[in-house]
């Protein structure tokens, strides 16, 4: 798991940078005191603390009943669940933008696993994807390594950009027999396409039209 760029995937999330900055490094490396998470992650002790308030608040952090206090990580598949169901997207870079947060949140995941019972070390990769040339280019990428199951989630407009852009793809992969699920606000604009890939992949209507906070 990359530091640099899994702070920046929660960047995207919504954390600040010394947020971002405690979470990964308690998650990597488990329950700490304040002092010493401030030497770890490079967060100033002055702003540890409160950084650490911020977290417990947005309940990915708890404070461990112990003297001196500690403090430790809550699972990241929980404490970012709502966040990535809530995730406003309105362009493919949004889209793409939700997919790289859940690799992230992912990774994390298994570091906080592996934090409690160890495991043999593996690659793991998080993309940072900046235009959209980049952007459809890897999207095009993923779903071409695809082997079991695709899982796509996009606003109404970024799903009629996606079967515009790699409908042909799709068909293809489907043909191999990757099942693919594509979750999408689904209204008049959309329902006849909606309806159309249907009958080749999984399409159902998903309301991802809140903000975060």
């Amino acid at each position: 798991m990359d530091f640099t760029e899994t702070v920046k995937a929660l960047n995207f999330l919504g954390l600040s940078e010394y947020e971002a900055r405690v979470y990964v490094s308690l998650v990597a490396e488990g329950a700490s005191e304040g002092r010493k998470l401030s030497i770890r992650c490079g967060v100033p002790r002055t702003k540890v603390y409160a950084t650490l308030k911020k977290l417990m608040e947005r309940g990915l952090v708890l404070e461990l009943p112990e003297v001196p206090r500690k403090f430790a990580p809550v699972s990241p598949a929980q404490g970012f669940e709502t966040y990535l169901i809530h995730l406003d997207g309105e362009t493919s870079s949004r889209v793409t933008s939700l997919m790289v947060s859940r690799e992230a949140v992912s990774l994390l995941e298994q570091a906080y696993k592996k934090m409690r019972s160890p495991a043999i070390p593996q690659k793991e990769e998080i993309w940072i994807l900046r235009g959209r040339a980049a952007i459809l280019k890897k999207m095009r990428e993923m779903l071409s390594r695809a082997q079991k199951k695709v899982t796509i989630v996009t606003m109404e407009d970024g799903f009629v950009l996606f079967y515009k852009t790699v409908g042909k793809l799709l068909d293809k992969i489907v043909d191999s027999g990757v099942k693919v699920w594509i979750g999408t606000p689904i209204n008049s604009n959309n329902r006849p396409l909606a309806r159309e890939l249907n009958y080749m992949c999984k399409v159902e209507n998903v309301d991802v039209s809140s903000p975060f906070f």
